[in-house]
């Protein structure tokens, strides 16, 4: 098509406000924009139509973003002939900026001065237009969205495109730089090849089967409207935990480009839960995180936002906010490792909220000769195949949310509700209402796509919660905090040196002088020094708590007396030491059970 056609205009008629142009003001053809433009030649006014812009596009809506206003453009590249939105700024339309903005994303706008400003001028209008230039009310507001996951029933995935049960009119994608780079959801193969090679492995094994139903689990988060949590396996070395990670990760993309490791800050830890909202986020050997942000880290991952940070005018920085799966694997427990790191306890919500797992070598090797081939083969599948399923799955969960809630509510919740309802504490029921979860995915994604029936699902979940349980508590009658103290009590008790005989008339130095109390041989009881108590006893706990747990298990004496120092004796007076008396919690070894 020529790039103008013409028509000549009387002088009179051209500046007759009554007169209607001879050609539509724009039109959107295959070719491009077609828009209206007056010249004088010769002292004659001329209309003529030309075209502005050589990429089919259109205005199509505009948003407010950033405190800025722009619009919202839809077009089909020239070459790939693919459909695209883009935004762009208001205050660029017009400028060399803004134009190459538009010829970066592929729109071949005219090189003709005349022609830019025209079509700069219907690039700044409000008015929606049809593709045959009539004038179709005001431009809609689009809304922005900056992360990905569920946004009203559609689901974004980190590279910007959105799956959903209908054409998405009124959203346009705008993430951060690079999210797409730290959560790859590159396809390679098919939902069926993945099926066929991928999936087939995990049936026998219950830790690859729990880190599928994590990976599945991410999306169903807000489905089912529950909190992120994780699962760390532990284990020795070349137990080949990474295996896991390869089938998790298998799901949304590339295993290699989706695995990290515990090596970042807390900041870049919740950028990277954010990059993969509504997904899972797998991070290998946490013993390589630094033992002091080892803590802020998983506090705040589960937290969901990063900290609240001051920007140079005086406000706030706008938060990250996600709600993502973790799996994380390492050689110890996390408390283990914070312990060793750190001397501390870590807060036992933290343990309910990342759940301990025993790592459990595969024992269906699937015809693989030894462990070693079996997890060469998983390795291999993994790589070749991957990313169609998540995309499968997600399409599945966009087109029947409400089946995923009834089958989560009904039953699998149900289910895990009596389970947990013998235990006193609510931290089991909160682990428990996690192992629902993850149910909860295997079972709906099972009945086409995974080899795994009912019966083995409920079975390997079940004992995963069972293996988390023992680790959590030595006792189910107790929580995992006072399980802690108990145990504590009695490793305090047995260091028997640091508790000299209150009747000695002279004591013997001490290998580190440092002494926890006194002892009483005639009636068996240790008297622990308050500060001694509460470090190295209570913990986490307030003492007075402790005191009164040891107290019912038979571990602590109290006087019997309500006041404040009930359960702090004062009746020791060490012979050597003379003086007055020295206050001290009164205990003895725990009663042997019958």
């Amino acid at each position: 098509m020529a790039d103008s056609i013409t028509k000549q205009v009387s002088a009179g008629a051209a500046n007759s406000d009554n007169v209607k142009p001879l050609f539509k003001y724009v039109e959107i053809t295959p070719n491009g924009v077609m828009m209206s433009l007056m010249k004088t030649v010769k002292g004659v006014e001329t209309e003529y139509i030309a075209t502005v812009c050589h990429t089919e596009m259109r205005v199509v809506g505009r948003a407010d973003f950033d405190d800025a206003e722009y619009r919202v453009i839809s077009f089909v590249h020239p070459a790939t002939k693919h459909s695209r939105t883009v935004m762009i700024p208001m205050e660029t339309i017009g400028t060399r900026q803004g134009w190459q903005l538009l010829q970066k994303n592929g729109i071949q706008v005219s090189t003709r001065p005349t022609y830019r400003e025209k079509f700069a001028e219907y690039l700044m209008k409000a008015i929606r237009y049809r593709d045959d230039g009539v004038p179709d009310g005001v431009l809609p507001e689009w809304r922005v969205i900056t992360t990905p996951g569920w946004h009203d029933g559609a689901y974004v995935l980190p590279d910007g495109s959105i799956i959903s049960a209908n054409p998405v009119t009124d959203m346009i994608v705008k993430l951060a730089r690079r999210s797409d780079e730290h959560a790859n959801v590159g396809v390679s193969g098919t939902a069926e090849e993945w099926r066929k090679h991928v999936a087939p492995l995990v049936v026998g094994n219950t830790a690859l089967m729990l880190s599928l139903g994590a990976a599945l689990a991410g999306p169903l988060l807000p489905v089912l409207g529950v909190r992120g949590f994780g699962l760390h396996f532990w284990g020795g070395t070349s137990k080949g935990k990474t295996t896991a990670l390869y089938i998790a990760s298998s799901v949304m993309g590339s295993p290699d480009k989706r695995e990290y490791s515990w090596d970042m800050t807390p900041l870049a830890l919740g950028i990277m839960a954010a990059f993969n909202n509504h997904s899972v986020l797998a991070l290998d050997e946490i013993k390589q995180a630094k033992g002091r942000e080892i803590a802020r880290a998983i506090y705040g991952v589960f937290n969901g936002k990063n900290r609240a940070q001051g920007d140079k005018e005086s406000g706030l920085r706008e938060q990250l906010r996600w709600n993502t799966m973790i799996l994380s694997t390492g050689e110890l427990t996390v408390d283990r490792h914070i312990s060793l790191a750190l001397g501390e306890d870590i807060d036992a919500g933290a343990l309910v909220r990342l759940l301990n797992i025993k790592y459990q070598e595969p024992a269906n090797l699937h015809g693989s000769a030894n462990g070693k081939a079996f997890a060469d083969r998983v390795k291999e599948v993994t790589h070749k195949y991957y990313g169609a399923f998540g995309r499968h799955w997600i399409a599945n969960l966009v087109k029947s949310p409400d089946k995923a809630r009834s089958e989560y509510v009904v039953a699998v919740k149900a289910r895990w509700d009596a389970i947990t309802a013998q235990y006193e504490h609510g931290a089991f029921g909160r682990a428990g209402g996690h192992f629902a979860v993850i149910e909860t995915a295997l079972k709906l994604a099972s009945p086409k796509a995974l080899p795994l029936t009912d019966a083995e699902i409920e079975s390997g979940v079940q004992a995963a919660f069972a293996e988390w349980l023992s680790g959590y508590t030595s006792d189910a009658n107790f929580s995992h905090e006072e399980s802690g103290v108990i145990e504590r009590a009695g490793a305090v008790l047995a260091q028997v040196g640091k508790f000299p005989p209150a009747k000695m008339s002279k004591f013997s130095p001490l290998p580190n002088g440092e002494i926890w109390g006194y002892s009483d041989d005639d009636s068996g009881h240790v008297y622990v020094l308050p500060e001694v108590f509460r470090q190295r006893i209570a913990g986490n706990m307030d003492a007075t708590d402790a005191a009164k747990l040891l107290e019912g298990v038979g571990m602590l004496e109290s006087t019997q007396q309500k006041q404040k120092r009930r359960y702090c004796w004062q009746n020791v007076r060490p012979k050597a030491a003379g003086g007055p008396q020295v206050v001290a919690y009164k205990m003895r070894h725990a009663p042997e059970e019958e």
